[in-house]
């Protein structure tokens, strides 16, 4: 039963989009947030797996199950990504700051009950809004490759990542 849970969480992992999607996403909700004078923001998740389960075949169901975690506290219009091994990004439009800091508790609420009480992952949400934050879909994009690690710069395509392990 439960190497079918993790291989449930794995499937769910590699049915994400990677982070050239996350792009074309985000430059079509900046058209059309800024076309309707509208908000959109971004949310970019850090999830570290516990050094105990670092092993590839022990990380996967875990970021799957934080995937998972994050999928469940989205609206219908909102879409996730996964930009780099651990690294999430949500795009939520229509939500200004003062909204997306909502999502991001409720999102932390389901992170927290995810990782268990033997803490599996910890991790780390942060928000990006327009037009309170960034003037331009290029500010949005630099804000959150700014929150990745240096060597995922190269637009990692996350199916590379995934059958590398």
């Amino acid at each position: 039963s439960s190497k079918v849970l993790n291989q449930a969480s794995v499937d769910l992992l590699e049915t994400l989009a990677n982070f050239s999607l996350f792009q074309d996403q985000l430059l079509m909700e900046y058209q059309r947030a800024a076309a309707g004078k509208q908000n959109l923001s971004v949310l970019v998740i850090t999830a570290r797996v516990h050094e105990d389960l670092s092993e590839p075949i022990h990380d996967m169901p875990v970021l799957g199950n934080a995937a998972k975690a994050i999928s469940r506290k989205l609206r219908e219009q909102d879409s996730i990504y996964i930009l780099t091994q651990g690294y999430f990004g949500v795009i939520l439009p229509g939500v200004d700051a003062l909204a997306a800091n909502r999502v991001s508790a409720r999102i932390v609420e389901g992170l927290t009950d995810a990782a268990g009480a033997s803490n599996q992952f910890s991790f780390k949400v942060d928000a990006i809004s327009y037009p309170e934050q960034t003037s331009s879909a290029h500010d949005l994009e630099l804000a959150v490759t700014q929150l990745l690690p240096k060597n995922s710069f190269n637009k990692t395509i996350t199916r590379d990542v995934l059958t590398s392990k």
